[in-house]
């Protein structure tokens, strides 16, 4: 290859590198700056090709100062304090730093590399430094350990006893503060032993149900969401006492755990067997033990509660993370960090759609947890109904378009304003709009809605697959999905319908259903016309 040919072919290379890369001369003038550096620092190369007298340390660092690429080839330097790391490797130096001048003033952390460019006959003729903005992978960083930190402040301090163990080994991978307390052993003696430790030798075998039964309950799991059963602990006084244990899958650092919350459930137990025992005299024990039961009671609710409540707070910590992967991941599509290939491009769509899916997922964890805990507000305004079913059929159209279906809307002229959640009530007509959508594969869809007296009806009404009659009481059940070969081809937790369910009845409203197998699915509510705010 000829020398000038080469010699293009090279800064062709340059130009397109994804990193901000220059390079300079025997003589440190700027003779490459590419279109990385000239966006990272707002320097065209038309200001410093052919300048030297330090210029490219001006345009990054907007000051004359030392930069690697000054480095190279030189021995020990003071300057190499000014970095939060720096290595020499051979003739290559590498380092991470902090720029205040890059981002529009508003810093960046980069990392960078240097080293000397030399001819056929190994003469150094110039030098090459490479910079890559790492600020948002750092953010991301932070914004993990930040997350964790909140998740293990929870985990430890939560009154709840709690274990995380291995679905595949049984083995206990952490356990809380309250966990070695109600068992007796420290947190050293428990963390990498098998779960069955704590279980007498005839529970251990049955729990024990080798590989393929392990793998059963872990489906099991991915079905229910929660499975909550009764069992027996053994203390490490050798003390038997009974457990009730309500397990659920958790990812954690990439890791599939079985996340176990359990209540010593003795006194509970003891109370439940002496009710039948003297059951036949209930009526003369009433009076004695009514406080007792009642107490009881209580504390049963409100360890309820809490669980509830924790299960919402670690939910919310899990959205963090996800929101952070969801926002990184949409800039690098958008190519504001730099062009993607195809192969990229496609792995980064597939990273967005698992993450948009699992913070959907989280998100009805959440609702219906803060339901359960009681922590839900409804925030009644005054709104225009109209413009709200308006908002969201303007939501559902691609999804609908997408599958060549017609939609269509019919609403009363005298409905207007109504006062009510207007965030919920959109997001229940959204999860029944979504339903209809995700189970018609050909026809239309309609929505209609009309004033009967105090009260205002919608409906929503598809020509979809439809429900088996037998199975019409359990669809507001939470966790429910009607039949486990749906659920293979329509995914989902369960949770939707019952969580609109909740939703309605907190606003003052009914919600029912209508269907007929294989001729489709009418899902109506009702909310009152309450025109004003109410106070």
């Amino acid at each position: 290859m000829r020398a000038p040919v080469a010699a293009e072919l090279a800064q062709d290379i340059i130009e397109y590198l994804p990193d901000a890369t220059f390079v300079i001369d025997g003589e440190k003038r700027v003779v490459a700056w590419n279109r990385a550096i000239e966006a990272m620092t707002g320097v065209p190369r038309s200001v410093l090709l052919g300048r030297g007298d330090g210029a490219y340390a001006v345009a990054v660092h907007g000051r004359r100062r030392t930069m690697l690429i000054d480095l190279v080839g030189a021995g020990h330097h003071e300057s190499t304090g000014d970095y939060l790391r720096f290595d020499r490797q051979g003739e290559f130096v590498f380092a991470e730093g902090y720029v205040p001048r890059l981002n529009d003033g508003r810093g960046a952390y980069v990392w960078g590399m240097a080293g000397p460019l030399r001819d056929r006959q190994g003469n150094a003729y110039g030098a090459i430094e490479s910079i890559r903005d790492l600020t948002d992978r750092r953010n991301t960083e932070v914004a993990l350990r930040d997350s964790e930190e909140r998740f293990r402040t929870l985990f430890d301090k939560s009154p709840d006893v709690i274990f995380l163990t291995d679905p595949e080994t049984q083995e206990i991978v952490d356990c809380n503060h309250s966990a070695c307390a109600m068992n007796g052993y420290t947190s050293e003696e428990l963390v990498g032993q098998n779960i069955n430790v704590l279980h007498p030798e005839d529970v251990a075998r049955r729990m024990t149900g080798g590989v393929e039964g392990r793998r059963a309950f872990v489906e099991e799991l991915g079905r229910s969401g929660v499975v909550t059963v009764e069992t027996v602990h053994r203390r490490k006084d050798g003390t038997l006492f009974l457990l009730e244990t309500s397990m659920c899958l958790l990812t954690v650092g990439g890791r599939l755990l079985v996340m176990g919350i359990d209540r010593d459930i003795t006194d509970r137990k003891r109370a439940e067997n002496e009710l039948r025992l003297h059951r036949d005299h209930l009526e003369e024990l009433v009076a004695a033990r009514t406080a007792e039961l009642a107490v009881a009671k209580e504390r049963a609710e409100a360890a309820d509660r809490v669980k509830s409540a924790f299960l919402a707070a670690m939910s919310h910590e899990l959205r963090t993370p996800l929101n952070s992967i969801l926002g990184f991941t949409g800039i690098l599509l958008r190519g504001l960090a730099g062009p993607l290939n195809e192969e990229q491009r496609r792995q980064l769509g597939m990273v967005a759609s698992s993450s948009a899916h699992l913070l959907e997922l989280i998100n009805d964890v959440l609702d219906l947890s803060k339901i359960e805990a009681g922590q839900l507000k409804v925030e009644e305004e005054e709104f225009d109904l109209r413009m709200s079913i308006t908002r969201v059929l303007m939501a559902i159209s691609p999804l609908a378009d997408k599958k060549r279906l017609k939609v269509t809307r019919t609403i009363d002229p005298e409905i207007g304003n109504i006062t009510s959640d207007r965030r919920r009530v959109e997001q229940v007509l959204l999860n029944l709009l979504s339903n209809a959508v995700k189970f018609t594969d050909e026809g239309e869809i309609s929505v209609e809605c009309a004033a009967r007296g105090d009260r205002v009806v919608i409906d929503v009404r598809d020509t979809g697959i439809g429900i088996k009659s037998e199975d019409l009481e359990r669809l507001f059940r939470p966790f429910q999905q009607l039949d486990s070969g749906l659920s293979r081809v329509y995914d989902g937790t369960g949770l939707g319908l019952s969580i609109c369910k909740r939703i309605i009845e907190l606003l003052g409203g009914e919600i029912s259903v209508e269907s007929r197998l294989g001729r489709g699915s009418t899902f109506s509510f009702s909310l009152p016309v309450r025109t004003g705010r109410q106070e």
